[in-house]
C-alpha cells in the first residue's frame, strides 16, 4: 500500500505511515492566446515540451496544463506568458478573469 512502510527488525514489526503528497499548486498566468486575447488564467501545469501544435504551428516551448476555468488540458505557448505567480487562496476558489493592460 502506498504511503505505508512495514519493517521487521529483530522480530519487531514497525509500521510507518507517510503523510500524503502535497497537492499540486495552481499558478496564475497573464497569457495572450493565439487570437491575441490577453487575460489572466488559472492553470495546473503538467509538462513542457518543444513542439508545434495546431494553434502554435511554429515549433516552440509549449506548456501543457489543466485550465482552471474548465479543467480541460490545454497547450500554452511559453513565449506568450507575460507573468507567472503562485495562485492566491482567493484565486483558487474563483475562476481567473480580467483583461490586463498591454
Amino acid at each position: 500500500m502506498k504511503g505505508i512502510i512495514h519493517k521487521i527488525l529483530d522480530g519487531i514489526l514497525t509500521v510507518t505511515v507517510l503523510p500524503p503528497e502535497p497537492p499540486v499548486d495552481l499558478v496564475q498566468i497573464d497569457y495572450t492566446n493565439w487570437r491575441g486575447e490577453r487575460r489572466k488564467r488559472l492553470i495546473r501545469p503538467e509538462s513542457i515540451t518543444f513542439k508545434a501544435t495546431d494553434y502554435h504551428p511554429t515549433p516552440q516551448w509549449i506548456l501543457r496544463a489543466q485550465d482552471g476555468d474548465g479543467g480541460i488540458t490545454k497547450d500554452f505557448a511559453m513565449s506568450e506568458i507575460h507573468s507567472w505567480e503562485p495562485a492566491s487562496v482567493d484565486a483558487k476558489r474563483a475562476p481567473a478573469t480580467g483583461n490586463p493592460q498591454r
